[in-house]
């Protein structure tokens, strides 16, 4: 090849290089501020101009979800029973806002719609915690109703046991969901 072919050459890439520079220097931006939603998450301020219904709900009501589950927690730990089933029933129903939220915002294939299944499974692990505490209490009282029969305390004893394992179980896996749980809430 010859000189004069090879400057000719290196000419035409200038001038395209200089074309496809010149074109992106007039849109230089690569997420505009009407969509900065990716695949994985879903910014709440864009959802509303995607969707029908009230996307401006949606942070608030994850906030309370979180706010919940911490009141929810401790009226169990304080064996305040008749308060933990009021706020497991107010819990309830924020969770199915929630879940009519998430599905007429259709963003369930989110960081959003992950949160909405850690909440149901922190839903289900507070129910059953109420649950075996309660049973747990119970089986403290019986077990000292017992006293003098041994056989039957023995049994209530290893009764006891596995529900405390039981408990332990699942509040560790509450608390490692609650801690993703925040982290995706912290992201709005």
């Amino acid at each position: 090849m010859n000189r004069r072919a090879s400057h000719v050459i290196l000419a035409a890439a200038a001038v395209l290089v200089l074309l496809l520079l010149g074109a992106q220097a007039t849109a230089p931006l690569l997420y505009t501020a009407e969509n900065t939603a990716t695949a994985a998450h879903a910014d709440p301020a864009t959802v509303q101009k995607k969707s029908p219904g009230n996307a401006d709900a949606l942070v608030p009501l994850m906030d309370d979800l979180l706010g919940q589950t911490g009141t929810l927690a401790l009226t169990i730990k304080l064996k305040d029973y008749e308060s933990a089933e009021s706020d497991l029933a107010r819990y309830s129903e924020l969770s199915r806002q929630f879940d009519r939220l998430v599905v007429t915002l259709d963003v369930s294939g989110t960081d959003i719609g992950e949160f909405q299944q850690n909440n149901r499974k922190n839903q289900e692990a507070l129910t059953t915690l109420l649950n075996d505490t309660r049973r747990f209490d119970d089986l403290k009282r019986l077990e000292i109703e017992v006293q003098g029969d041994d056989g039957q305390r023995m049994a209530i004893a290893y009764e006891g046991e596995a529900l405390r394992q039981k408990m332990r179980e699942g509040f560790s896996a509450y608390a490692e969901r609650e801690t993703a749980t925040t982290r995706i809430a912290e992201h709005y």
